[in-house]
């Protein structure tokens, strides 16, 4: 008997599902790994004086440091 909610599909379509789901996973947890990084590096030059960035000048750089590292990461896993 099947539950009302449950879905029922062939094995390779769950399967290619959990992937899916893990893989959104992995790729939100790198991304906010990847953000705390740029985050703390902006504070950190800043908190020393070395440069002086406003909130647009701090978003850009965390933007450009994210293209950078989904670029390089589709490099990589182009190899």
């Amino acid at each position: 008997m099947i539950s009302a909610g449950v879905s029922v599909g062939r094995p390779g379509e769950v399967r290619r599902r959990q992937i899916a789901a893990i893989d959104a996973e992995h790729r939100g947890s790198v991304l906010t790994s990847v953000m705390d990084a740029v985050d703390d590096t902006a504070r950190g030059l800043t908190g020393r004086g070395l440069v002086a960035l406003d909130d647009y000048e701090k978003a850009l750089v965390k933007d450009f440091s994210v293209a950078f590292c989904a670029a390089r990461g589709n490099a990589v896993g182009t190899h």
